[in-house]
């Protein structure tokens, strides 16, 4: 999935998009989805932050965009937001990689 097409899922609801397709994948209803999900400790928020913050981090890695546009292609409007929850998950500042 393309960085626009990430921005989009995520601006258009992401969390159905993600619920159907493991909703699909696993051949179940979304409230028993949830439920085994909860059993492990997971729940969707945790699935698509962790999925936004690996987005995020490669972007980092691999580009020479601003902190500000990654934070944008992985669905935040603000850049010190996408900092704090960088720094929560992977225990430094995006700032490091630049």
């Amino acid at each position: 999935m393309s960085g626009t097409n990430l921005n989009n899922a995520l601006a258009l609801g992401f969390t159905s998009i993600v619920y159907g397709n493991l909703r699909n994948q696993f051949a179940m209803s979304e409230s028993t989805l949830r439920r085994h999900l909860a059993l492990e400790g997971y729940n969707l928020s945790k699935i698509i932050l962790d999925i936004r913050m690996n987005f995020g981090l490669m972007l980092l890695q691999t580009t020479q965009k601003t902190i500000l546009q990654i934070a944008q292609e992985v669905g935040y409007e603000s850049g010190s937001r996408f900092a704090f929850y960088f720094k929560q998950r992977f225990g430094f500042s995006p700032k490091r990689l630049r």
